[in-house]
């Protein structure tokens, strides 16, 4: 009941622009791996795009320390709602260096 009791429009208005914050910043990283970016708050899919496999990729991420899933052909990335943007930050920054090349 605690869980339902917090989620009240604010909290999940800032869940919808987390979301927002991230597909955008992974668009702009415009890596030779990832496509698309799809998804509702903070529940994303990121295409992969010929050539790699999710699995590959995930494998890889994991290795340099975030966590992510796979779901189809895509990444799945499905951050806890209260993460905050400095760990967003992380998140990004160790996705940019290991997928860069």
């Amino acid at each position: 009941c605690y869980v339902l009791d917090t989620m009240d429009e604010a909290f999940l208005a800032q869940v919808k622009e987390k979301g927002e914050y991230l597909r955008s910043r992974i668009e702009a990283m415009d890596l030779p791996c990832l496509g698309a970016v799809r998804g509702m708050g903070l529940m994303l899919g990121v295409d992969v795009k010929e050539g790699h496999t999710n699995k590959e990729l995930a494998t890889l991420l994991l290795d340099n320390g975030l966590l992510c899933l796979t779901a189809g052909e895509r990444l799945r990335l499905l951050p806890p709602l209260v993460i905050t943007k400095d760990e967003m930050d992380k998140g990004l920054a160790i996705m940019k260096q290991t997928l860069h090349d």
